[in-house]
């Protein structure tokens, strides 16, 4: 017999609700085989809310790294200070953002890039003022991988396909290299 499971993701990139509100939309779907997911959280009340919801429904919860492959990046290169970041950025022309909103997580005058194109599922705060806003397939249409919070290998298979023409970031990076 199959296992039917609901998991609810508070961090999805397109979602504006705040928590409480969030949790309400979803609460009386919620049962003991539902998972929460949330990787950002703005306060101890919002925790609460969360712990309160998945209790009563004998739920579970999931907290995440913010970012699906943040320790296995981290692997590949070490995390810059914030001040090497704004120089980097103080000296670029064009700037490719790829499934991120790095308008709201590092305070820079973005004016004095030249181009700014921004790869995204939906529309964030860094894609209004992008020059160009390509659609990509959102993190529930792609297959991949990433490393979890414990350092194990993670394989993950498309739930949904939604629109064949718009590609995954990997896809797009594999194509513009190969133009290179």
């Amino acid at each position: 017999m199959e296992e039917e499971s609901i998991t609810f993701n508070i961090a999805d990139e397109c979602n504006t609700l705040n928590v409480e509100e969030f949790v309400s939309s979803i609460k009386g779907q919620l049962d003991d085989s539902s998972i929460i997911l949330f990787n950002y959280l703005d306060s101890f009340d919002d925790f609460d809310v969360i712990v309160d919801a998945a209790e009563s429904a004998n739920a579970k919860i999931l907290p995440l790294y913010s970012n699906c492959n943040t320790k296995g990046a981290l692997k590949i290169e070490n995390a810059k200070p914030i001040d090497e970041i704004k120089e980097l950025l103080s000296n670029t022309d064009m700037l490719l953002v790829f499934n991120d909103d790095i308008i709201n997580e590092i305070d820079f005058d973005y004016q004095s890039i030249s181009t700014i194109i921004t790869f995204a599922p939906c529309l964030n705060d860094t894609a209004k003022i992008s020059n160009i806003i390509v659609p990509i397939k959102s993190w529930l249409e792609v297959a991949g991988s990433f490393t979890n919070a414990i350092g194990d290998v993670q394989e993950f298979t498309p739930a949904v396909n939604i629109d064949e023409d718009i590609l995954s970031e990997i896809e797009i990076i594999e194509k513009l290299s190969g133009n290179l």
